[in-house]
């Protein structure tokens, strides 16, 4: 059994429902059982992170006994006596507010607003700074040899898969793991059949040392 804790309209960043309380029991047929679940002043507080504290808004919530946050089949409404809490996000946070039943479309100005400082990138890779943890996906965009060796390993699934369409599961989910798997750990897991100096030879060609990567290839 879940209980939420629906939260009354606001103008600042807040879920419409949060899950404040569970418990799992185990019934043998036509058995029942009564199950006590406990809110407190934390169950409807939110954390103000300009003060440092949880503040507890005034307002009318609903408590609702769940199977899970779809299937709700018991709620009541409950009046809250605390603080009154006023916050306007929906000037810097204007895409959480307006989305209605939209896909939710978050630019990165807003939602820095939300992080509250600078986000870092680890999905901006520049050449030099390729190695073999980056994965076969990755270095393919930067490297000719990488094109090739993703070339080869998709259509060697293909044929090991003969027979299975292209949109089959398990063809989809081979294909998946040679092109977003590290490189390090796809030539691991090839038992040999590709060489551990391929995946070296494509960090070279992706950080821009194309005759060192043939080097590696054909003379070791």
């Amino acid at each position: 059994m879940q209980l939420y804790v629906q939260n009354p309209p606001c103008r600042y960043l807040r879920p419409a429902k949060e899950l404040r309380a569970f418990a799992k029991t185990v019934l043998q047929p036509g058995e029942r059982r009564d199950i006590t679940l406990t809110l407190n002043d934390r169950s409807f507080s939110i954390y103000d992170e300009k003060i440092k504290q949880f503040v507890m808004p005034s307002g009318t919530y609903a408590v609702v006994a769940a199977a899970s946050i779809a299937d709700c089949r018991l709620s009541a409404e409950l009046t809250v006596k605390g603080t009154s809490y006023e916050r306007d996000d929906t000037a810097g946070l204007a895409c959480y507010f307006t989305r209605g039943g939209t896909r939710l479309s978050v630019t990165h100005e807003q939602f820095r607003t939300l992080y509250g400082r600078e986000t870092s990138s680890f999905d901006t890779i520049t050449k030099g700074s390729f190695t073999v943890q980056n994965s076969l996906e990755q270095l393919a965009a930067c490297s000719l040899l990488g094109k090739i060796i993703k070339w080869t390993a998709v259509h060697g699934v293909y044929l090991m898969f003969r027979g299975k369409k292209r949109t089959d599961p398990e063809v989809k989910m081979m294909i998946c793991g040679i092109s977003e798997g590290t490189i390090d750990s796809v030539v691991c897991q090839s038992r040999g059949l590709v060489p551990y100096r391929f995946a070296e030879a494509v960090v070279l060609d992706a950080n821009g040392h194309l005759f060192k990567a043939l080097k590696k290839i054909f003379w070791r």
